[in-house]
């Protein structure tokens, strides 16, 4: 791997280089497809709390989410001919959207029926309960493209609940100094995108007479892909005392799929990455390995300057 190792009279004391062949080696050790990223287990985004935690979830923007309620509302007005004909990925995911987010619609309904029945007490002390009867009829009124404004505290929320990550093919590398260019490489993604709400529902609490409302968390709906697409993607070479570590870092995994593009994939990705680190280089048993250092010197610094085609380890030694 190291190419040249010489002592020099100023400045760094040693220096090392990898070479081009030397990083083809290392490639060629690698079997492929190989798993960069796999995450199975629900994130903490499935705790639903109300704040952004993390790169798995992501709270949409009033905007946005005006865009999604109308978006479901009007997948209710698509018309399949026949059943044998399946809806698009993008229909499927908005149908079950909308039936989902409509129970607030339905319970608000069944508690105005409950309003305006005759209110007869079955017992002396009975009390006849119910919420605000403006704010369920703007709910039931304004209808599922209304629920941001009517509610009055609806949230969505985008989570990624699994992402795998694999490298089909051997990539090419442009050696740089500190940043390696990865180029002509193919990745399959595979990875579920979940859309929840945070919304109220209102029920009965005893005998129908007292009615309440809550607010809880409720999948709305979710899709699942796999997709082979294009790796855009670098490597960092990091230092780490007297230890050269390689770092794959995605630049860019966006999936354009319902939900799915809300969230940026390489966040998550990348903070998996960050724990796979590779050691290339030991300038400690560098160091060792030259007789007239030995065991009298050792590392100050170690730098690694931009030179393009190979990766020079600059190392600056001081007197034990």
């Amino acid at each position: 791997m190291i190419s040249k190792a010489n002592l020099v009279g100023s400045g760094n004391d040693l220096s090392a280089k990898i070479d081009q062949s030397a990083a083809e080696k290392l490639l060629n050790s690698v079997h492929f497809p190989l798993t960069l990223v796999s995450i199975n287990t629900p994130p903490p985004g499935n705790l639903l709390t109300t704040e952004t935690v993390n790169d798995y979830e992501i709270i949409l923007n009033p905007p946005r989410v005006e865009e999604l309620l109308k978006a479901f509302a009007k997948a209710s007005e698509t018309n399949i001919p026949s059943r044998s004909k399946i809806p698009d990925i993008e229909t499927k995911f908005n149908l079950e959207a909308l039936s989902n987010i409509s129970e607030t619609i339905e319970s608000a309904k069944a508690c105005l029926s409950a309003m305006e029945a005759p209110q007869i007490p079955t017992s002396a002390d009975q009390i006849f309960s119910f919420p605000d009867e403006k704010y369920l009829k703007d709910i039931v009124n304004g209808g599922v493209e209304a629920l941001l404004s009517t509610t009055n505290g609806l949230e969505l929320k985008a989570i990624c609940s699994n992402l795998r990550v694999i490298a089909n093919n051997k990539p090419n590398l442009g050696l740089n100094g500190p940043k390696v260019s990865i180029s002509n490489s193919k990745i399959t993604v595979k990875a579920t995108g979940e859309l929840w709400a945070h919304i109220p529902t209102f029920h009965c609490s005893r005998w129908c007479t007292r009615w309440t409302v809550s607010w809880k968390w409720v999948r709305l709906s979710s899709v699942s892909v796999g997709v082979t697409v294009d790796l855009d993607a670098s490597i960092e070479i990091l230092i780490n005392g007297k230890i050269l570590n390689a770092k794959a870092h995605i630049n860019k995994l966006r999936l354009d799929y319902p939900i799915l593009r809300e969230i940026p994939l390489e966040g998550i990705a990348n903070s998996q990455l960050q724990n796979k680190l590779i050691p290339i280089f030991d300038a400690g048993s560098f160091i060792a390995c030259v007789p007239v250092v030995n065991s009298r010197f050792g590392i100050e610094s170690i730098s690694i300057p931009n030179v393009a085609g190979s990766i020079e380890i600059d190392i600056a030694i001081k007197q034990v």
